[in-house]
């Protein structure tokens, strides 16, 4: 079909796109039918410090010689009076400054390692206004020094830089998502100083990692941030209305029901997974997007939908940053002006672009020794070349101070008056941005939303929830026939019977809590990446999470409890009351339930899922000594029976022997002594019978505790580094 694609571009280039591209030249307006407030982002004089790392481990080598020294020191010290010798005088030396150079050399600059923080912003100031796409190109890395920057309205600006540049670090600092160091300087919206709540509300971040959760479809991944983000006047069909306007947008109507699987393995594409990512930034209606790196990995027609999104979002009067990596010459002529920064954050160039590249051209070109453009050269990567931000060695760099040229010229002090002027101007017009809420969504809402998404995603991992209760099943039969009868205590008995009723239930609470514990870990270190994205966002608040996903865990641990309880009770022969049967079941849920939730809370508490399994199977060890099966609770030593009361597995088993043998009126008969199996339970054992359901209540304060510990965690506890 001859009219299945057309081309469209900007200065000389042309980009060959499908007829859905082609529709969305004329699409201008992202969100025609949600109202937001237009923002001007002013920052001045932002300095970012971070410790320095070299330092550190130098500091602690240093440390450890001197030490060795101070040792070494000691024993020779000892050795010369050991010997008895005369004194020898020192000899006089010159002196020596603190650098161990002689006094009154010129010092050199300190090593790394000898800076005990790295400064990697260094008194940046610059806006960016309503409509204004402002692109920072290339690496990401250390920090910018003295950056000024105007845009237009409706301007598409792009900063470019080699590695080490500072743009997503400076993008970073803006948007508030630096997680170390210290920041100083200002930040301001709409001429007033940023509210870090306000902030988070307005605005959108669109990570270059694209970090969602595997088992949800992209119209839900989308339907989720948009009920969380937008306010509470918009009800459910005006929000399904308006992410379906943003897929249109984004071109991912055809994959609207997929699942976005697991990046490599599963699901969408990596193009697709990109347009997935932005839109679920999009659908929160923000006046303010950030983007870190949108087209990378993304072919020239992926690309070029993305940008054209973006490039509405821009014309639509919202405020855009933008970090793009290596344009093509049709993305970077799409631009209209241009911020270049040399690696340590100094401005080379600030201006248009011009048709074709010809204002910046003329700009290197006016300075002597710069290399023609070759014919049909990219003017991105010429320019990156000539001035040293760029590997390549098609062209020579030119030994020049393009950032000393660019600070004496007049464009800088132009930019820099209309910087400073910018922020009073707003102040005097715009009110100060508020909300009332942390969150845009009440708590219910927000549990209500992740309780729907985590029921969807439960559902959908058949290799977690049908694995464990597929274990749980065959174990049951296992243990049932190995004790087949056992439960049935003989009369007389033995310590042999009781010990066996014990073990059984030791071994399977110990077991199936085990399995819990580390199947579920993999799930929540996974879905806690997604939680540091979103918590970002200020979509919802830790506690709904955590109480969502211990809702949405409650259905499989009943399906276990009353799968493996029916089982191993009759077919043990346990104690045949309906109160016994009843209770063994609840005080199993309550194990497994532990177990699970404590599980999660080591996931939230250590930075990978593999630490945390380490960390389990040490607490399994503890359990296993002090829970009072192996040493009982009265043979224990004095000093340590406080182990045996702290640690939750002893009132499991406490719990599900009484309940079993507590009340046995049965004779037993051991060291030639013969009593009740219930009075054997208490001397023995310590148990007592009457305590069967307070412990039912201990166990339940165990899993309150853990929980609230766990959110209390997810809160506090950040993990992610940036």
């Amino acid at each position: 079909d001859s009219d299945a694609s057309r081309e469209t571009g900007e200065g000389g280039g042309a980009l060959v796109v499908s007829p859905s591209f082609a529709a969305l030249q004329d699409y201008i307006d992202i969100s025609s039918s949600l109202p937001f407030t237009p923002i001007t982002l002013v920052f001045q004089d932002l300095k970012y410090i971070v410790p320095n790392p070299v330092f550190q481990r130098a500091k602690a080598k240093a440390y450890a010689k001197a030490q060795a020294e101070a040792q070494q020191g000691q024993i020779d010290s000892h050795a010369a009076k050991a010997a008895s010798s005369p004194a020898v005088p020192d000899v006089e030396q010159g002196a020596v400054g603190a650098s161990g150079a002689p006094e009154g050399a010129a010092p050199s600059p300190p090593p790394i390692e000898a800076r005990e923080t790295l400064q990697l912003l260094s008194g940046i100031t610059g806006f960016n206004e309503p409509g204004v796409l402002l692109a920072l190109m290339g690496g990401s890395g250390a920090g910018g020094e003295g950056h000024h920057w105007v845009n237009e309205l409706g301007v598409l600006l792009a900063l470019m830089g080699g590695s080490g540049a500072g743009k997503t670090t400076l993008m970073d600092v803006i948007a508030g998502r630096k997680t170390i160091g210290s920041i100083s300087g200002t930040i301001t919206v709409n001429g007033h100083t940023a509210d870090p709540r306000a902030w988070s509300r307005v605005m959108g971040y669109v990570e270059q990692f694209d970090i969602h959760s595997p088992a949800q479809t992209v119209i839900e991944a989308l339907r989720f941030s948009a009920r969380l983000r937008l306010p509470p006047s918009f009800n459910d069909q005006q929000v399904k209305a308006y992410v379906e306007e943003v897929l249109e947008i984004v071109d991912m109507l055809p994959h609207m029901n997929s699942l976005v699987g697991s990046p490599g393995v599963s699901g969408l594409s990596t193009e697709a997974r990109k347009r997935l990512t932005i839109a679920v930034e999009l659908v929160a209606n923000p006046s303010c997007v950030f983007l870190d790196e949108p087209t990378s990995g993304l072919d020239a027609r992926a690309a070029a939908i993305v940008m054209r999104a973006v490039r509405n979002v821009a014309r639509n009067g919202r405020t855009v940053m933008v970090t793009i990596h290596q344009p093509s010459i049709e993305i970077f002529e799409s631009f209209d002006q241009l911020l270049l920064i040399q690696r340590g954050g100094f401005t080379t160039y600030f201006g248009p672009l011009g048709a074709n590249s010809a204002a910046l051209i003329a700009y290197f070109m006016s300075v002597p020794g710069t290399p023609q453009l070759p014919a049909g050269f990219n003017p991105a990567t010429w320019m990156l070349e000539v001035t040293g931000g760029s590997m390549a060695t098609v062209l020579d760099r030119v030994d020049v101070d393009w950032p000393g040229l660019y600070a004496g010229s007049e464009l800088c002090r132009e930019n820099v008056a209309r910087a400073a002027a910018l922020i009073d101007a707003r102040g005097h017009d715009c009110p100060p941005l508020a909300v009332v809420t942390q969150y845009a969504m009440p708590f219910g809402t927000q549990t209500r939303v992740l309780l729907d998404k985590f029921n969807k995603a439960y559902w959908r991992s058949p290799g977690y929830n049908f694995m464990r209760i597929g274990i749980t099943f065959v174990v049951s039969f296992i243990y049932a026939a190995v004790y087949w009868g056992e439960g049935r205590i003989p009369n007389p008995a033995d310590i042999g019977s009781v010990q066996n009723v014990m073990g059984i239930m030791f071994a399977s609470s110990n077991f199936l809590g085990m399995t819990n514990l580390m199947s579920v870990m993999p799930v929540v270190g996974y879905e806690r990446v997604v939680f540091y994205r979103e918590r970002g966002a200020a979509m919802y608040d830790p506690f709904a999470y955590g109480l969502a996903i211990a809702l949405v865990e409650l259905p499989y641990l009943l399906v276990q409890a009353f799968i493996f309880v029916p089982i191993i009770y009759w077919m043990i022969m346990f104690e045949p009351t309906p109160e016994a049967f009843f209770y063994y079941v609840i005080v199993f849920f309550e194990t497994i339930s532990f177990y699970t939730i404590f599980g999660q809370t080591l996931v939230y508490i250590t930075p990978a899922a593999a630490i945390a399994q380490v960390v389990g199977a040490g607490f399994n060890f503890l359990f296993n000594v002090f829970n009072g099966f192996i040493i009982t609770y009265p043979d224990m030593p004095t000093g340590w029976r406080w182990m045996n009361r702290a640690v939750p597995p002893t009132w499991i088993l406490y719990g599900l022997g009484v309940s079993q043998l507590g009340n046995n009126q049965e004779i037993i008969v051991y060291g030639g002594q013969s009593s009740t199996v219930s009075e054997f339970m208490r001397t023995k054992f310590g148990y007592y019978y009457y305590m069967r359901w307070w412990i039912v209540l201990i166990l339940a304060a165990y899993i309150i505790v853990m929980r609230v510990g766990s959110v209390v965690a997810l809160k506090y506890w950040n993990f992610l580094r940036r």
